[in-house]
């Protein structure tokens, strides 16, 4: 997979990390509208996300860095990450009136990764703001799982 870096920044073990963190039941931030305005590439985020995006493929990662820089991004990177460790999980996020299965991909590491297939199938997003080659990770992708990056 390749990940797509805009509004995250590279920690000091150079790590991916999301800009939004949240500490509250999933259902607060991991739900349609969040996602949504996470994947609407037209949309300003009016708060930092806590989601990172990531292609299964490399020329949709290029597409997208190439989209924000044109329109006057700065530090923008595309990153090749490994994901031979991740394996498939369920993820339970509790509604106020039904309980989500949402399948996700995790390692060792805890780190997260959920298809855009899966939350429009689960959480009902919308198929005009995302395209099946994107996922996103949760908060952050660790160092041990980043090949190199390219910057744009």
């Amino acid at each position: 997979m390749t990940a797509l870096s805009l509004l995250t920044a590279l920690g000091k073990a150079l790590n991916l990390e999301a800009r939004g963190h949240y500490h509250m039941s999933l259902s607060h931030w991991l739900n349609r509208a969040k996602i949504e305005e996470h994947l609407d590439w037209h949309r300003c985020l009016i708060q930092p996300s806590p989601f990172i995006s990531v292609f299964n493929n490399e020329h949709d990662a290029n597409r997208r860095a190439q989209y924000h820089v044109d329109r006057g991004c700065s530090g923008v990177f595309v990153a090749e990450i490994d994901t031979s460790f991740l394996e498939p999980v369920t993820l339970q996020i509790n509604f106020a009136h039904e309980t989500v299965q949402l399948p996700v991909w995790k390692n060792y590491e805890n780190t997260t990764f959920i298809s855009t297939q899966a939350v429009r199938r689960h959480l009902g997003v919308s198929h005009s703001v995302s395209q099946l080659s994107e996922w996103f990770a949760l908060e952050y992708i660790p160092a041990s799982m980043i090949r190199h990056t390219v910057a744009f």
